[in-house]
């Protein structure tokens, strides 16, 4: 009998720092390779995110229609105070 690797159920990525225009193009690549690698869930932690523009919106929006996409379950962790006004 041999062994069977088998994926990951989740993957985790933790944001930090400014989700904004600048960033966007970093953060969209960075969870492509996650989305992509994913199991069944993409858990996104936010605890250490400062700052998040319209940009950074977008990002997690295009998250979830890339997540949708692969039938991948996203999930926002620790989201700060300022984000969930939003």
């Amino acid at each position: 009998m041999s062994k069977r690797q088998w994926p990951a159920m989740v993957s985790v990525a933790r944001v930090d720092g400014a989700m904004d225009y600048l960033t966007q193009p970093w953060l969209r690549e960075r969870l492509h390779g996650v989305i992509a690698d994913a199991g069944r869930f993409v858990i996104l932690e936010l605890t250490e995110v400062s700052f998040c523009d319209s940009a950074g919106l977008n990002v997690l929006l295009w998250a979830r229609n890339a997540t949708e996409a692969h039938n991948v379950v996203l999930v926002l962790a620790c989201v700060p105070s300022s984000l969930r006004r939003y």
